[in-house]
């Protein structure tokens, strides 16, 4: 199962980069800073909106965990 996420996820970040690339060759870029930059977060973003929406879901679940159990206190 994990393995069908990593290739997943792999081919979002590769689709993207692509995109990016493909831009930066049709407006006739030049290889600079920025574009190196933005090519490499291209890779990155699926990661931090993959983190994101963990943290809320597991955030909304212990929430949703405490209001079924209301005796139970939350951690300080």
């Amino acid at each position: 199962m994990i393995l069908i996420a990593w290739l997943a996820y792999i081919a979002v970040a590769l689709i993207v980069a692509a995109n990016t690339f493909l831009e930066g060759e049709e407006r006739q870029i030049t290889w600079g800073f920025a574009r190196i930059v933005g090519l490499m977060l291209s890779l990155v973003w699926p990661a931090v909106f993959l983190t994101v929406v963990g943290y809320v879901l597991l955030n909304r679940a212990y929430q949703l965990g405490n209001e079924i159990r209301p005796g139970i206190k939350k951690a300080p």
